[in-house]
């Protein structure tokens, strides 16, 4: 439903990070835990989505963003990156 909204096709890459980003908003509004809600994107199934889309966003859904080398996060504009980048940040600061 996210990406027939946005006008994406269901497989782009472009796509799964809106797919992501909206599930993890609607997730953290209901349970108040950013843990929690990134634990529960990363658990959603993404079968529709290509490997490579799936490739693309491998350190959210495969590891747990936070734990990450901090150099390994880019900040080079797309959308990978900057969703990359402000998961680990959000993940990372205590509240």
């Amino acid at each position: 439903m996210v990406s027939s909204l946005l006008g994406f096709a269901i497989g782009d890459a472009l796509g799964l990070g809106c797919y992501i980003y909206v599930q993890f908003v609607i997730e953290l509004i209901k349970i108040k835990n950013k843990y929690k809600a990134y634990k529960y994107i990363q658990n959603l199934d993404y079968n529709c989505f290509s490997e490579n889309s799936l490739f693309a966003y491998h350190h959210i859904l495969e590891n747990n963003i936070y734990d990450i080398d901090i150099n390994e996060i880019k900040s080079s504009g797309y959308v990978v990156d900057t969703l990359e980048a402000s998961l680990e940040s959000s993940l990372r600061r205590k509240l």
